[in-house]
């Protein structure tokens, strides 16, 4: 069932809610984005926003992964290592994504596969089949750090459904912040 509100009414609820413009019926700038514009990043969302004289200006909401969770292939190096040892490889992703948080820099030494997030990982995998949830935080921090959009349901989803996929994308959204990271600073 579909209500139309009278605009009087519409403008009544909208000034109640804080907002001091009247909207004309069906539309909703708030709702618009701007298009993107020469020199602008095509992999970050942007919501315009008003300022206080009026002008627009884009904030950026997000940015999306890299590589597409089903993109795993392209490095299959580590996505046959995600596959038979998921332990390592998350391991090694959360010590890199570590680092790059602490020091704003790639690891040096590319990860560490063997260590206590190795072990407990390993331990939740086989005595209950729930190592897949340790992949959450690291995902979620991962984008956090990157201002990927997503939310916690998908990065579930994704640990559960595709876990080699997902850190397979994890690994490689950290090299190429590594990457980027190094080569800004002059190391190549």
């Amino acid at each position: 069932m579909l209500v139309v509100l009278p605009e009087t009414t519409r403008h009544q609820l909208i000034h109640r809610a804080g907002a001091n413009v009247r909207l004309p019926l069906g539309r909703d700038p708030r709702e618009e984005q701007l298009q993107p514009q020469r020199g602008m990043n095509p992999y970050v969302n942007s919501r315009d926003r008003e300022q206080g004289d009026g002008s627009r200006v884009q904030r950026p909401t997000g940015i999306h992964w890299r590589y597409g969770l089903s993109s795993c292939f392209g490095d299959a190096g580590t996505c046959f290592f995600s596959s038979f040892c998921p332990c390592m490889s998350y391991a090694n992703n959360k010590k890199r994504l570590d680092y790059l948080q602490d020091q704003g820099s790639g690891d040096p030494e590319h990860g560490c596969v063997c260590n206590s997030d190795c072990c407990f990982h390993f331990g939740l995998t086989v005595c209950c089949g729930l190592g897949w949830v340790l992949q959450l935080s690291t995902r979620g921090a991962l984008r956090a750090h990157r201002h990927i959009e997503g939310n916690q349901c998908n990065d579930c989803l994704a640990a559960f459904f595709c876990t080699p996929c997902e850190l397979t994308q994890e690994s490689r959204e950290l090299g190429y912040e590594e990457n980027s990271q190094n080569f800004s600073m002059g190391f190549t």
